[in-house]
């Protein structure tokens, strides 16, 4: 029955599925890692010009002791002497700062990467309860044979996966709409458009969040978004004068140094259906969307990690 293509899917694939392409690309494209001993800069250069996430961190024993990304980036340098938000001190000051660091003093700084591992051949439906169990945003991948880690799996590579080998065919689960999934979750943590971009790290690192709405500040409806991904356009740039920038000037230049064609929109509607979201997500090259009500004001946050969540308990629960 079509209704059981996405179940099929997860219950028949594994990991080792979703990252072999990774690996097989240019004939096995090693893993990008960082050692201890190298220096956040470094570090967080190689994340902006390699297109990754985050990377895993080996020891001098080539034991992997964790994981960081652009978040403990954001959280180390939150913690320098900052006069007050939005005063940035001299950029050679900031670049020779972080120029001198270790990056296993930055490992898991925010709090938000824990090194959960993972299995090479657990099932997609093991991937899911992870995710969806512990909040995860990525989890390391183990082989079999000696506990090597070989890749990082994130929410959005399964989801990805998923949509590729579903092919158009919409399981019931995919046409069911984000009202009747009851998809996403509040509050939503918001900036207005003229606030600096280090105010909105600031607000994202306090709270926990991965993500605040760019709203306009008379009508809060909703105009952008920004992550702490964002700020992998300043180590791309050099230029750490772009953290007192305002968020939506951040965005605009942000945008024309991309592919993009068509500035993204990142809202979605109650009446959405489950597939349309999911593929919003992969085209727009986000990790989140807002469900706005008839005003276009963000009610709601919808992540990947919620879309794992939703698909888990459809392959765990009964006939739909």
């Amino acid at each position: 029955m079509e209704s059981q293509v996405v179940r099929a899917i997860l219950e028949s694939s594994t990991v080792q599925d979703v990252v072999k392409p990774q690996l097989d690309e240019d004939e096995g494209r090693p893993l990008v890692r960082a050692t201890e001993q190298e220096k956040v800069l470094d570090v967080c250069t190689r994340l902006a010009d390699s297109g990754v996430s985050s990377l895993p961190v080996f020891n001098d024993e080539d034991e992997c002791i964790g994981l960081v990304d652009f978040s403990d980036a954001v959280a180390y340098l939150l913690q320098m002497d900052w006069e007050r938000i939005g005063s940035v001190p001299n950029t050679t000051h900031v670049w020779n700062e972080l120029g001198k660091v270790p990056v296993a003093e930055a490992i898991d700084l925010s709090t938000r990467n824990p090194m959960v591992f993972i299995s090479e051949n657990a099932t997609l439906v093991e991937a899911l309860k992870l995710f969806h169990d512990k909040g995860l945003r990525r989890a390391l991948v183990q082989d079999d044979e000696n506990g090597n880690v070989i890749a990082v799996l994130s929410p959005s590579a399964v989801i990805q996966y998923i949509m590729m080998n579903v092919q158009g065919r919409h399981d019931d689960v995919l046409s069911a709409t984000v009202s009747e999934l009851e998809m996403g979750h509040s509050p939503v943590r918001s900036v207005n458009k003229s606030q600096s971009v280090l105010e909105a790290m600031h607000l994202m690192h306090q709270t926990r969040h991965s993500v605040v709405a760019v709203v306009d500040p008379s009508t809060d409806v909703l105009s952008g978004s920004i992550s702490m991904s964002d700020i992998q356009y300043v180590f791309q740039e050099k230029r750490f004068s772009l953290l007192i920038s305002s968020c939506w000037k951040y965005i605009v230049e942000a945008r024309e140094r991309s592919d993009m064609e068509v500035f993204p929109y990142f809202g979605v509607g109650e009446n959405d259906k489950l597939h349309a979201v999911i593929s919003k997500l992969l085209a727009t090259n986000v990790h989140h969307l807002y469900v706005v009500d008839e005003n276009q004001v963000p009610q709601r946050v919808i992540s990947f990690t919620d879309v794992c969540g939703i698909l888990f308990k459809f392959c765990t629960s009964g006939e739909e």
